[in-house]
């Protein structure tokens, strides 16, 4: 691999450091910088475009750490699609698929098993730690017709008929609708928990960062062949999160879930009023016997007296006879 300084005219060795950019790119080292004049031009032009990358990098992050922190301080994870999240658990497990036999740098490396970690502690918590609180009755969206056809285009439309380039066209086409689930929770309840919209927001802004700086890269590299599968995922990806944030604005409720202590409350709460309206039934029941053992003797009197009359006219009849 050729080595150049950063005095070079013409080449300057960089390496892609993200966790979805295709693996052709982050083998690629060489970035030509055409019509750069300086070393300072130079270093200016590769500083914008890692901070398109990196900024990306550390926002994704933080939303997921916001999602992440909301379960484990509110005991509840209420409004959240574990659907959703099953689904980005399976992005980054398709991406990061050549973990173990390509290094690209220390800061990748270390990005992508975060990433994952981050993933996958969400997940247990929904389905392990606090899945009391899962609503899975709208949270009913069938991942597997979006899984299904990701897999069908990761077949046909990828750079190339390998085991980590399928893996990685699957996880681009499969983070772009992996938010899906989440929105469809979101119409279901009618209400949007302001933890989650943030996070939201957050995937939309890292996306976003990302498709710049591919295209950022592309502008400015002649070696380097746009990314199509990237930048049209990332671009749908990108419109898709600005729609959901402007359509749940007017329904966003900033104190939709409660935590532990406020459930457990509610339930006792419902369950002192079922006991007070059992007790209340009963005494109601109770106050009423006497009423009903008055009418039953009434009933009981009335009847001798009918019975009597009818025994002395009887009797009135059969004198007359004789």
């Amino acid at each position: 691999m050729r080595t150049a300084s950063l005095s070079d005219a013409r080449y300057e060795p960089r390496v892609v450091q993200c966790n979805s950019t295709h693996p052709s790119i982050r083998l690629h080292t060489h970035f030509p910088l055409h019509g750069l004049s300086s070393a300072s031009d130079q270093r200016s032009e590769l500083l914008d475009m890692d901070i398109l990358q990196i900024f990306g990098d550390y926002v994704h992050l933080l939303g997921m750490i916001i999602l992440l922190a909301k379960l484990w301080l509110t005991k509840s994870c209420a409004g959240i699609s574990g659907k959703t999240q099953l689904l980005f658990a399976l992005v980054f497990t398709a991406r990061n698929a050549d973990l173990t036999i390509r290094y690209v740098s220390l800061y990748n490396t270390i990005l992508k098993i975060v990433c994952l970690a981050i993933t996958y502690c969400t997940v247990l918590s929904i389905f392990l730690f606090f899945r009391k609180t899962y609503d899975r009755k709208r949270d009913a969206f069938r991942i597997e017709l979006l899984i299904l056809p990701c897999a069908v285009f990761a077949l046909f439309l990828n750079k190339a008929f390998e085991t980590i380039e399928v893996f990685w066209a699957f996880s681009v086409y499969l983070e772009a609708l992996a938010i899906i689930p989440q929105v469809y929770l979101i119409s279901k309840s009618k209400e949007a928990d302001s933890v989650v919209m943030s996070y939201i927001s957050c995937l939309g802004l890292y996306r976003g960062c990302y498709v710049l700086h591919w295209l950022y890269a592309y502008k400015n590299s002649m070696d380097i062949p746009l990314e199509q599968i990237a930048v049209a995922s990332g671009v749908v990806q990108l419109i898709f999160y600005f729609d959901i944030t402007v359509r749940n604005l007017p329904i966003l409720k900033p104190k939709q879930c409660m935590n532990s202590t406020e459930v457990t409350a509610a339930r006792d709460k419902e369950a002192t009023v079922r006991e007070t309206v059992t007790k209340d039934e009963v005494t109601e029941q109770v106050v009423r016997l006497p009423d009903i053992e008055r009418d039953a003797t009434t009933a009981i009197k009335d009847v001798k007296e009918e019975a009597a009359a009818c025994g002395s006219a009887s009797a009135t009849e059969e004198s007359v006879r004789n």
